[in-house]
């Protein structure tokens, strides 16, 4: 997936809640906000590495709110909001992503059995 595309996405995420994706705070709403992205990034492929340079945090940090999601979205009030809005203004754009890049890998493919066809056929024909 392009960086840019993801930092696009995610810009308008925080853009839509209101909130500054700068911000590194650990007050409630920030934190639950980039809670819930790291999540959604992490349901759309992304690793756990790339997922923490995107939100300036450490991978131990990225892993334990992927542990937590499921108890996140019971317990932690205002998170499956948060939740829910990130999957739908970045989990889509996201999704686009993911769903272009796996269609251009699938026409090189398609290109190179292609070649490797002709390249059969053109042996028969000798």
């Amino acid at each position: 997936m392009k960086k840019e595309g993801i930092k696009d996405a995610i810009q308008k995420y925080y853009d839509s809640i209101g909130i500054d994706s700068e911000d590194t705070s650990r007050v409630n709403n920030v934190a639950q906000a980039r809670a819930a992205l790291i999540n959604v990034l992490h349901g759309n492929g992304l690793h756990k590495v790339q997922i923490a340079s995107l939100v300036k945090r450490d991978r131990t940090t990225v892993h334990f709110h992927i542990a937590a999601h499921d108890n996140n979205m019971k317990f932690w009030e205002g998170y499956e909001d948060f939740y829910d809005r990130c999957s739908i203004t970045a989990g889509v754009t996201l999704k686009n992503e993911l769903i272009k890049k796996k269609l251009n890998s699938l026409k090189e493919k398609k290109q190179l059995i292609e070649s490797e066809i002709e390249q059969l056929n053109s042996l028969i024909n000798e």
